[in-house]
């Protein structure tokens, strides 16, 4: 099993990227909030990221093929597009018919950035953890 590429280190970084997609969402609704007619926009995430750590072999090493002439691995990467854009419905009754609350948005954004760098932090720290046993090993 591959020490960079096991489970929990794909599943952390695709959380890490479905979390960076849904915050350019995020971002995008506070940025349309006096647009009229502009209905918010969000990501399934907890489904789209179940369904990315069910795609992660445990045993196998994803390698990207950049080049024709690269040997590719055993594994596939995992690249999850930004399917799963959900519009909410209508949440607030306005003039203009924008949809968009801005405390509301404000409590996801915060929230999401939150969880992305609580992510984050844990996968620094295996990559640390991982780099104390190799300085280990060296001496």
């Amino acid at each position: 099993m591959a020490i960079i590429s096991d489970a929990t280190n794909m599943t952390l970084r695709t959380g890490l990227n479905r979390r960076a997609d849904r915050q350019n969402l995020l971002a995008a609704n506070l940025a349309n909030i006096d647009t009229p007619g502009y209905q918010p926009r969000d990501l399934e995430f907890e489904g789209a990221l179940r369904e990315a750590a069910e795609v992660v072999e445990a045993d196998a090493l994803p390698l990207d093929r950049t080049e024709d002439g690269h040997i590719g691995g055993p594994g596939e990467s995992i690249t999850v597009e930004p399917d799963g854009i959900v519009e909410r419905p209508h949440t607030i009754d306005t003039l203009d018919g924008n949809g968009v609350d801005l405390d509301q948005e404000l409590v996801r954004y915060t929230d999401n950035a939150m969880k992305f760098t609580g992510s984050a932090e844990m996968l620094r720290r295996r990559y640390n953890i991982l780099q104390s046993v190799i300085n280990d090993y060296r001496a």
